[in-house]
């Protein structure tokens, strides 16, 4: 029989091939061209828009880079002539901008005439760079009026090249516009000669092939619904003829087929008895009547009362209902879902039913005992519930003791402070007064630092949570903390950089709350600081109503390691008993809170060794948020 079907199948395809190759190179031929087509018009297109369209771009970016240099450096010239060291951050990253740009225009310039200009551009461009960034230059307004006509000729060179790029990309278009055409009136006379062939290829197919197979797909058609009693004609001497002979021993082989899977069926749930029979679940099986044909012995351990051969033959709602529940036995039903039951037995035994429908339209039921399970998570339960109490009366006895601590505080804050302004009598001992200055300090800190426990645990109450917001200039609030921390860094001579905005900067806060935040801000850029560096604050307008503050320094810096877990409260970087900066490591965790009590953000970016910096983003119309009973430690994202 194989050797018939091979020679049916060799002699159908042997016209098929023949049919295919020629459509096949008729496809070829056509895709081909196509093909061709396509990538001569790409080229067109690069040639005529990509190119000169990009020499266009940046020479027009290039020019908008040079002028924002420019007036960077005439900035940068004012600074140097008020006594402050220019900058030259910003003008080195203008140039190499600028020289990026450059490379682009002379990589996709199309026009011979424009290198000229380009070299001329970068060769002026070069001396400009080499004047301005000599400080005798930039602080010199004969020479910085001497730069202005290499200005105006790199200016005057930039739009001659984008003119010079027009002119030129104008020219390819006409051409490419030409070759087109001819492209397309090529590919048009190709298509029609190659849909005329299809047709007559689809013609002989019709009647060479398609005709004769179509009795041969009828019979078919039949044995696949099942009659495999159908009739099957004799044919001709040809490869439908053949088809059809391979076809009727097709059909004896599909009957031998049959009457072996029927002794195989019969064999495998001989298998699948023998597997019930040996599981530790309880399975019963009912079939689509409703009758139990299948019961292992392990469903006597389940239900007592039932004999598993007993019940075999007999109907399943004697015995249980749909749900696999027992009918005439005591059980206490724990949970219910759909197809899955948990129950309990009056013994205290747990069983987990699994009720299914069959494939054939039975139904199965499975049994697994579960008591072993249950008694574990009545185990776990206590275990959260003991683990949930000690949580709680560790927040408890951490308010209890902050409260506690703030009344003697409260005392030694105010008798210091009498004691400091000398209100009942002058202190004739200078030591003493210092020594009393030392006191309300200290104990102004540790009164901060039980403000702090107290907001972290969650034991204020949400009435002293809720923000009460107005409508200032942010600045006003920046200038009152920069005043606080002067002292300090003056002490171990820290520059502060803070350039009030000319324009107000009004926002909607609470100034009590948006003010700690920027003091524990600020006080930590100034902790971690190093001797004689710098802390610099800016605030900026950003895009919509949102408005940024942002504080660095140039102090220690944070590692990435660290930096998922340094606002988590009680949390700094060094841990270890003789850290060099104190502090309890609340700052950073109350600072982030606040902020989303404003509806803000806090992110950080620091490099271990060069600093840290922090950007509060807040907007200008805030509403109040209320707090959440417990603060969590927050993922941290770079700004």
């Amino acid at each position: 029989m194989l050797k018939l079907a091979f020679n049916i199948l060799i002699s159908i395809k042997s016209k098929l091939l023949f049919a295919f190759l020629i459509m096949g190179l008729l496809v070829a031929s056509v895709g081909g061209y196509a093909y061709k087509g396509i990538s001569d018009i790409g080229k067109v297109v690069t040639e005529t828009y990509d190119r000169p369209l990009m020499a266009i771009n940046y020479s027009r970016s290039a020019s908008q880079i040079f002028s924002r240099l420019d007036k960077t450096v005439l900035k940068e010239a004012i600074i140097l002539r008020s006594g402050t060291a220019p900058d030259y951050t910003e003008i080195a990253a203008l140039i190499a901008e600028f020289k990026s740009d450059m490379d682009i225009v002379e990589q996709r310039s199309i026009s011979p005439d424009a290198q000229p200009f380009i070299a001329e551009t970068r060769q002026l461009t070069q001396s400009w760079t080499a004047a301005i960034m000599d400080t005798k230059v930039l602080s010199n307004r004969t020479r910085l009026s001497e730069l202005e006509s290499t200005t105006d000729k790199i200016f005057e060179n930039l739009d001659i090249i984008v003119e010079l790029q027009t002119n030129e990309s104008f020219l390819s278009r006409e051409a490419a516009l030409k070759k087109v055409d001819r492209i397309g009136r090529y590919n048009t006379n190709i298509s029609i000669a190659a849909m005329a062939l299809a047709l007559i290829l689809a013609i002989w197919m019709s009647i060479t092939i398609l005709r004769p197979l179509k009795t041969a797909m009828n019979v078919a058609q039949k044995i696949t619904a099942g009659n495999f009693d159908a009739v099957i004609p004799q044919g001709r001497r040809d490869e439908t003829g053949y088809l059809l002979k391979s076809m009727t021993v097709m059909q004896n082989s599909i009957r031998n087929l049959i009457a072996r899977e029927r002794n195989e069926k019969t064999l495998a749930q001989g298998h699948l008895t023998a597997a019930l029979a040996n599981s530790q679940d309880a399975v019963l099986i009912a079939n689509a009547q409703g009758i139990i044909t299948v019961a292992n012995a392990q469903l006597n351990t389940m239900f007592p009362q039932i004999n598993p051969q007993g019940i075999i033959g007999q109907p399943l709602v004697r015995f249980f209902n749909y749900g696999g529940h027992p009918v005439d036995m005591a059980v206490e039903t724990f949970a219910h879902q759909t197809g899955v039951n948990e129950m309990r037995f009056s013994d205290g035994r747990w069983t987990l039913i699994n009720a299914s429908d069959m494939q054939e339209g039975g139904r199965l039921f499975i049994w697994t005992d579960i008591t072993e399970l249950k008694q574990r998570e009545v185990t776990l339960r206590h275990a959260k519930d003991k683990a949930e109490a000690a949580s709680h009366a560790k927040t408890m006895f951490l308010a209890t003791m902050s409260h506690e601590l703030r009344t003697p505080l409260n005392a030694i804050i105010g008798f210091s402070e009498l004691m400091k302004k000398q209100i009942l009598g002058p202190i004739e001992n200078e030591k003493y007064l210092e020594l009393t200055g030392h006191i309300y300090n200290s104990g102004q800190e540790l009164l901060h630092m039980v403000e702090n426990v107290l907001v972290v645990s969650g034991t204020k109450s949400e009435t002293s949570e809720r923000l009460n917001f107005s409508v200032m200039d942010i600045s006003n609030l920046i200038d009152a903390e920069h005043k606080k921390i002067a002292p300090v860094c003056q002490g171990r001579g820290i520059g502060v950089i803070w350039k009030r905005p000319d324009q107000p900067c009004i926002g909607s806060v609470d100034p009590v709350r948006f003010s700690r935040v920027i003091s524990s801000v600020l006080s930590n850029a100034v902790r971690f600081n190093k001797d004689g560096g710098f802390v610099k604050l800016q605030l900026t307008p950003l895009a919509g109503d949102k408005m940024a503050l942002d504080i660095s320094d140039t102090g220690i810096g944070i590692a990435p390691q660290d930096m998922e877990r340094i606002m988590a409260p009680f949390v700094q970087v060094d841990n270890s008993h003789s850290r060099a900066h104190d502090g309890a490591g609340l700052g950073l965790s109350i600072a982030r809170r606040y902020m989303h009590l404003h509806g803000g953000t806090l992110k950080m970016a620091s490099t271990p060794g060069q600093g840290t910096v922090v950007r509060l983003t807040f907007t200008a119309n805030l509403k109040a948020v209320e707090t959440t009973p417990t603060v969590s430690s927050p993922k941290l994202k770079s700004a």
